[in-house]
């Protein structure tokens, strides 16, 4: 009943009360329990929470967003879930609640122990027995490194995320999926601003071994562009 809500009725009939659902009737349901009837649950709780950050204005999207940040775990659990249609929408969950951050060191909504826990588990789904997983995963990276990623010189000034990130992405911009390779190239063309310096060095490496190395020249004309 509360997807049909969300789903068929006018969002101002039901918007200021969005945040408190989520935090007592979504979240909850999307616990991990074994069996097929959890499943669906979860399943049903996550269309719903998707419908809601996709549905609602901004101001309403940050207050669900803060909800979220707070139960990052019961989030995480679910990109694991067989059902490729929960990972799915879970790369759209994660995108939108990402997009809500600021790399405002005084104002971070999920801090960065939490990122640095985070990122791997986003970065798996580009491994995905999916492509269209891998294709919406690529766009969630994005918003990881855009917008919640603090500035390297405070959040990685090793290069050690940055540098993580881009190499497990550059071995899928060879992938003979035509629509994951050309996702990976929008990401990696999106975030070669974060680190130019890291970048430029991995993309370098990475030409000699891919089969279509004009991309990586490609690459490496974004961070030109951006310096």
């Amino acid at each position: 009943l509360l997807l049909q809500l969300v789903e068929r009725s006018n969002t101002s009939e039901w918007h200021r009360y969005a945040a408190n659902l989520t935090e007592k009737v979504v979240l909850p349901n999307m616990v991990w329990r074994n069996g097929d009837t959890a499943a669906t649950i979860r399943l049903t709780a996550i269309r719903i929470l998707d419908r809601v950050m996709t549905s609602v204005d901004a101001d309403c999207r940050e207050d669900i967003a803060r909800k979220l940040s707070k139960a990052l775990v019961t989030l995480e659990t679910c990109l694991d879930e067989s059902d490729t249609r929960i990972r799915m929408l879970m790369a759209r969950v994660f995108e939108a609640l990402l997009s809500c951050c600021s790399s405002d060191d005084n104002d971070l909504l999920i801090d960065e122990l939490a990122l640095s826990k985070l990122y791997p588990k986003l970065l798996d789904r580009l491994d995905d027995s999916d492509d269209e997983v891998r294709v919406a995963f690529a766009s969630t990276l994005g918003a990881l490194i855009c917008r919640a990623f603090p500035p390297a010189e405070s959040f990685d000034r090793t290069g050690q995320f940055f540098s993580y990130i881009v190499k497990h992405s550059l071995i899928h911009l060879d992938d003979s999926n035509e629509d994951v390779s050309n996702a990976i190239f929008k990401f990696l063309s999106d975030v070669a601003f974060y680190n130019p310096k890291v970048f430029s060095e991995l993309v370098t490496r990475a030409r000699t071994r891919h089969t279509t190395p004009e991309r990586c020249d490609a690459l490496l004309k974004c961070v030109e562009n951006d310096t």
